[in-house]
This record gives C-alpha cells, structure tokens and sequence, in this order.
C-alpha cells in the first residue's frame, strides 16, 4: 500500500512539476502572460490593458522609427480592445489619449480626455493630459502668429487655451494630495508662461514628492543656469539628475556648461567631453574654446 500511495504522489508531483513548466512558458514576460489572459478570457478587457501598457513602455523606450511605429501601434490596438470590452474603462481611454498626444494628433487627444471625463470628473490625470494639450495649443498658436508669451492676452483663442492650461493643471493637483508629475507639468507650465518663481516652487514640491524623478531636477536646473544665473544651483541639480540618470548624456554637458559659467574650465571640459563621448551633440564652439583653454 505505501509502495502505491508513493507511486501515485510522485506521478502527481510529475505531472505538477510538467503543468509548472509549461505555465511557466507562459508566464516568460510580461506581455506572453497578458497574452495568455486574453485567450482564457477573450471577454475581459483587462488583459488587453495591460497589453497595450507593456507595448506603450516600450514604445516610450524604442531608439528606432520603425520600432517606435510597431509598439505604438500595438499599444493603441489593444487599448481599444480593452475599451470595446468595457466602453467606461476610463484607463484606456485614458492611454489611448496620452498616445494621440505622442502622435501629435492634439485636437483628437483632447476629445479622447473629455470622453474620459464623462466618465469620472474626478481623474485627476485627465486634468494633466489637458493641461498638456491646452499648453500646447496655446504656445503654438501664438508662435503661428508671432506674438510673445507676455503678451498671450492678445489673441483670445490662445488666451483661452491657456487660462484652461492653469486650471486644469490645478484642479489635477486639486484631486490628488502625492501628484508629483501634476506639479512638474505644472511648473513647466509656469517656466513657459515666465513665471520664473513660481516655477520653481512647484517643481521643489515635485521633487519634495518624488526625491527619484529625473525630468524636475532637469528642468529646475535649467531655470537656474539660463535664466537666475544661480550656477551652484544648477550644479546640484545637474549632479543629481547624473546620480539618477547616469546613462544621459544631457546632464554631464549641461552642467559643464554651467561650470564653464562659474569660469571652472577644468571641469567644464571633462563634463563636455564626457557628454561628446556619449554620443551627445556637443556644441563644436564651446568645445574648442574649451580644448584651447
């Protein structure tokens, strides 16, 4: 009977071991795990959601057009198919809108934001996106017509674009207490509309949110260097975006601009060499004047 009763548990830890093996063939990424989802459960539209967010990360990460066009393109197709499963699946629809946004397709991102919103009015990344789109649309408006952003008021299309920029930015930071990037696009809004101070005040409180994000430190830092001419600032900012972001170019050449500023040549050269190494595309004059030095 023993004999028996260890024949059949180690013919059942056989077969476990072989169903594991071969789930695991499923289970090999991401993307072949969602897959695998959507075939069991071809009426669910959360698979298809997260197949269209994996394809969307590395749409964001691809280096080539041609890759760039694929993962695009098949993020958006399966973000529709999540949307078609369930219509008020605000996530999707949410998605599909920042990619229109990437596609430079504005005014069909803007009306894919207000679908969203008539699903909740409560998101506050639906007010982000809008911000984004009314920020662009005003500046672009008033560079098609040549009139400086001081002077925005001018024009009421472009007036009207960016009054609706600054409110939904801060309904956005309204709705969430920890929205780090509703207060980084915020102060990018500020930067382009020359409110220099407040500004930085609010990518200070998108930094204090979110200490690892790369893009505030980048942007403070360039408020620093070119407009408040505070080079030590800029310096440190420039450091911790290398310290989150070694792989980047742009910082080691930035902050060897701002050394430059500061009349430290030594370590302006370094950091434009180093940038010139990595491939990024080091203004030739400052270099030679540097290597002269």
């Amino acid at each position: 009977m023993g004999k028996i009763l260890l024949g059949v548990t180690l013919a059942y830890c056989l077969v476990l071991g072989y169903l594991a093996n071969e789930r695991c063939k499923d289970w090999y990424d991401s993307i072949s795990l969602w897959k695998d989802d959507a075939e069991k459960h071809p009426e669910g539209p959360v698979a298809y959601f997260y197949l269209g967010q994996e394809y969307f990360t590395r749409y964001e990460a691809a280096t080539s057009a041609k890759e760039k066009q694929m993962d695009g393109d098949s993020s958006m197709y399966y973000f529709n198919m999540s949307v078609a499963r369930k219509p008020d699946y605000i996530n999707p629809i949410i998605c599909i809108a920042e990619l229109q946004r990437n596609y430079n397709q504005n005014d069909a991102a803007e009306q894919t934001y207000y679908k969203a919103m008539k699903i909740s009015d409560k998101n506050e990344s639906v007010y982000l996106g809008l911000g984004v789109i009314h920020t662009i649309k005003g500046t672009e408006r008033l560079r098609s017509l040549r009139i400086p952003m001081d002077s925005f008021r001018l024009d009421p299309i472009a007036r009207q674009e960016l009054d609706s920029a600054r409110f939904c930015f801060q309904a956005g930071i309204k709705l969430k207490a920890y929205f780090p990037e509703g207060y980084s696009n915020f102060a990018n809004y500020l930067d382009i509309m020359g409110k220099t101070d407040s500004a930085l005040l609010e990518y200070a409180n998108a930094i204090e949110q979110n200490p690892d994000a790369y893009i505030p430190y980048m942007n403070r830092a360039r408020i620093y260097l070119l407009q408040v001419k505070n080079y030590d600032k800029a310096i440190a900012d420039y450091n911790k975006a290398i310290m989150l972001k070694p792989e980047m170019a742009e910082p080691y050449y930035l902050r060897g601009r701002a050394y430059l500023a500061k009349g430290n040549k030594t370590s302006a050269l370094q950091d434009v060499e180093k940038a010139k190494t990595m491939g990024y595309p080091v203004d030739p004059a400052i270099y030679n004047d540097l290597k002269r030095s």
